[in-house]
C-alpha cells in the first residue's frame, strides 16, 4: 500500500513540475517482473493499479481536479469495465490514453486504452462517482469537459 501511495505522489509531482493540459492525457510505463503472473503476462489485477495513476494523472492533466477543487468534491470508482486484446510482456512499455468519455447518471466515464506504438492492448471504462461532503452529487457541471473518442490521436492514425 505504501508503493501505491508513493506512486500517486510522484504522478502528482511530475504534473507539478510539468504541467500540460490536455484533453487526452498519456501516461508511459513499463511492465516490471512483479507484476507479471504465472503465465509471464501482466497480471489482471496489475492493470487497474496502472489505471488508477493514469486517472489520477488525467485528473490533473485535463483540469477536472481543478474543477472539482472549486466545489470541494473528490472522485471516487464506481465502475470498471475492462477488455485485455493483447498481453503486456515483462519490461515491455506501454502509454495509457485517457479521456473523460461521457456522463451518464451519476457517473463520469473516463476511457483508457492500452497502446504499445499504436497497437492497442487493452481497454477499460471506469465510472467515477462524484462526492461532495460523503454524498454523491450531479455531475453535470463537468459536461463541457467531454471528449469525444474518435477525436484521439490513436484513433486518427489508424
Amino acid at each position: 500500500m505504501l508503493r501505491y501511495h508513493f506512486r500517486l505522489l510522484w504522478v502528482y509531482l511530475v504534473y507539478r513540475f510539468r504541467p500540460n493540459r490536455s484533453a487526452v492525457t498519456r501516461y508511459s510505463a513499463k511492465v516490471r517482473y512483479r507484476d507479471c503472473d504465472i503465465n509471464g503476462h501482466m497480471n489482471n489485477a496489475v492493470y487497474l493499479f496502472y489505471l488508477d495513476e493514469a486517472r489520477f494523472d488525467h485528473f490533473f492533466r485535463s483540469g477536472l481536479f481543478h474543477r472539482l477543487r472549486e466545489v470541494k468534491a473528490r472522485p471516487v470508482v464506481g465502475r470498471v469495465d475492462i477488455s485485455y486484446r493483447r498481453e503486456l510482456r515483462p519490461r515491455q512499455r506501454f502509454t495509457i490514453e485517457s479521456f473523460t468519455e461521457s456522463i451518464e447518471g451519476k457517473l463520469v466515464y473516463v476511457r483508457h486504452n492500452f497502446y504499445v506504438g499504436a497497437t492497442l492492448h487493452a481497454s477499460a471504462n471506469a465510472g467515477q462517482l462524484i462526492l461532495q461532503n460523503g454524498k454523491v452529487i450531479d455531475p453535470s457541471f463537468l459536461t463541457d469537459m467531454i471528449h469525444h473518442p474518435q477525436l484521439t490521436p490513436a484513433a486518427l492514425s489508424k
